[in-house]
């Protein structure tokens, strides 16, 4: 532990502590759990289910565990640092926490649990304190409570923080499993439109009810195995008024009411799986569209695009995602959908190298021919560091790229050598004659 310089307390819960620290060696930010129990031998270390999960989990939206510390009985795990988690985004926000915004925290948070799910675990206790926020990147943590999908039942009866509990936990039922997450992350998802809690219950028998009040009473034909165990614990529930989630969260779309809805079925055997969530139309907005052109795919979405410059003659626009290539990817195909791009600071040096090497070739690209249009649309990148003049791909109004008439393939050679982002540029077509 001598390595890292604690700087300050940042969380306390049942099993351990967090600190925030420094790696001395590398200067590292790091967040540090100190596990409250005491440990005699390394294998009862490496018996620990948060272990034995994380070590198993690897996703960039699950937290990542950089180390491993045992000294004097003490257990040190050593994870990556996340400045917020979800509850303080939700504060912090007030009423200003936009759909699209909610759109990318759920999709990552879901991204996730896939991941948990598809190696056969589940975590079983997902709250807003355990998904960890920095920037726009979402990270399951605390896998404290994780348990194998496979493991011998049953389980722990009382398991989750009790706002996010799913119903079939409240009637204490012993063969639960991942659905309980989905319920879960619906209503932490619920939670981020309405900036509090949907379900504040403040014992089992009220969180039972509150949750009937909005998602439906106990319906022997929906859900049987829940009915009989409400019989069997002699719970009865009061006459209440439904209030449907639409009046609650009349800001949120149709598409998130039906998936939050889906998500936090009273049935666990009704709930979609995380990866048939993924496919909600709720998350249409944030996929690309595959039937578009490439050039529709660049040039429409404009609310994705950053402008960097603009003079008279040379406008610039630089997409904002990153667009992925390598040797298996020819990416100048006709009609074939680029995906994504990345933006980042363009010199103007840079730009002028590309404006004269279009100007260079403009003959053998015979410019009038391919586009009717005043401006000419490339993909640019620099093939290395030290390479002064950047790879070109021109785009034709078809959206196709420019090819050569004999082998297809674009005027300027892909590099498979090499995994360097495109970047989109817009030129106007005088200034190159």
């Amino acid at each position: 532990m001598e390595r890292y310089v604690i700087q300050k307390k940042v969380g306390d819960g049942t099993y351990g502590t967090v600190f925030k620290a420094i790696d001395k060696r590398t200067k590292r930010v790091v967040a540090i759990k100190h596990m409250k129990k005491k440990f005699s031998s390394w294998e009862e270390c490496l018996n620990l289910k948060e272990l034995k999960s994380l070590r198993k989990l690897s996703n960039p939206n699950i937290i990542k565990l950089r180390q491993v510390i045992r000294t004097n009985e003490e257990l040190f795990f050593v994870f990556e640092y996340m400045e917020y988690n979800l509850q303080q985004v939700i504060k912090h926000s007030g009423t200003n926490l936009r759909e699209n915004k909610i759109r990318m925290l759920i999709l990552q948070a879901l991204k996730g649990l896939k991941c948990i799910h598809d190696n056969g675990f589940f975590h079983r206790d997902l709250k807003p304190e355990n998904l960890l926020v920095q920037g726009d990147l979402l990270k399951i943590a605390d896998f404290g409570l994780a348990r194998r999908i496979e493991s011998q039942e049953p389980f722990t009866e009382y398991i989750s923080t009790r706002w996010y509990r799913a119903p079939e936990l409240i009637l204490r039922s012993k063969s639960y499993s991942t659905p309980v997450d989905i319920f879960a992350l619906g209503a932490i998802m619920a939670e981020l439109y309405l900036h509090r809690p949907l379900f504040p219950g403040i014992n089992e028998r009220d969180q039972l009810i509150k949750e009937c009040m909005v998602l439906g009473k106990l319906d022997a034909k929906d859900w049987p195995e829940g009915y009989k165990q409400a019989i069997k614990l002699k719970l009865e529930l009061p006459e209440f008024e439904l209030q449907t989630l639409k009046q609650l969260i009349p800001k949120a779309s149709n598409e998130a009411i039906d998936l939050m809805l889906k998500m936090m079925h009273l049935n666990p055997s009704k709930r979609p799986t995380a990866s048939e969530c993924l496919m909600h139309p709720y998350f249409n907005p944030l996929l690309p569209n595959k039937d578009m052109k490439v050039s529709d795919n660049i040039m429409n979405k404009s609310q994705d695009m950053i402008k960097i410059r603009k003079e008279s003659k040379l406008s610039i626009k630089i997409a904002s995602k990153e667009h992925n290539t390598s040797s298996n990817s020819h990416s100048w195909y006709k009609n074939e959908n680029l995906g994504n791009f990345r933006s980042e600071p363009t010199t103007t040096k840079l730009l002028n190298r590309i404006k004269a090497r279009i100007s260079f070739c403009k003959n053998q690209y015979n410019l009038p021919v391919i586009t009717k249009k005043k401006t000419l649309t490339i993909l640019y990148r620099k093939k290395r560091p030290t390479c002064h003049s950047p790879e070109i791909r021109i785009i034709k109004e078809d959206g196709s790229f420019v090819q050569t008439n004999n082998n297809s393939k674009p005027l300027v050679q892909f590099s498979p050598y090499h995994n360097t982002p495109f970047r989109v540029a817009t030129f106007q077509k005088k200034s190159l004659h």
